[in-house]
């Protein structure tokens, strides 16, 4: 392989490595979603459980809202965590 070869070659290197951490990007992008889905997934159970606990009067409804209110502040907190882990990996991917 010749200098002018190998230095082509190298050339090449950056392009490809741009391409993979844009491929990265994109695993980290979906696992994001997925794990916002889960989240909501999980308040969505949660207040299912508030509203059981209401219908069998274990739980008033002051309380009922109460606890989904306390557990929308907590999404938005987890929400806003997983953007910011996004953000940054996706920063740090395509800086190259």
């Amino acid at each position: 392989m010749s200098k002018d070869q190998a230095r082509q070659l190298f050339d090449a290197m950056p392009d490809m490595n741009k391409y993979y951490n844009w491929e990265l990007s994109k695993v980290v992008a979906k696992q994001t979603e997925e794990g916002k889905v889960a989240i909501r997934n999980i308040r969505r159970d949660a207040i299912k459980a508030y509203e059981k606990l209401e219908k069998e009067k274990k739980l008033s409804e002051d309380n009922a809202k109460d606890l989904s209110s306390d557990l929308q502040k907590v999404t938005d907190e987890f929400m806003k965590k997983i953007d910011s882990m996004y953000k940054q990996k996706e920063k740090e991917l395509l800086k190259v």
